[in-house]
């Protein structure tokens, strides 16, 4: 699943920001999470591993949250 739609840009930099996953057989393989698409920022939210339910809605939220001034 990839819906970057719903994604607010980048809190740091403005940046868009991308839905991904660690498909590797690295330590963090099955791991999702969402990552400013600006190679100079980068800025990423934490690690969700799936556990049986879709991670996406929970990372979106995640992301999405903003502290009103």
């Amino acid at each position: 699943m990839n819906d970057n739609s719903d994604l607010l840009p980048c809190p740091f930099c403005g940046g868009r920001a991308e839905y991904n996953n660690k498909a590797d057989h690295g330590e963090y393989a099955g791991g999702h999470f969402v990552q400013c698409t600006n190679s100079v920022c980068m800025a990423s939210s934490l690690l969700i591993f799936a556990c049986g339910e879709d991670p996406l809605p929970k990372l979106m939220e995640k992301w999405n949250r903003r502290i009103k001034p």
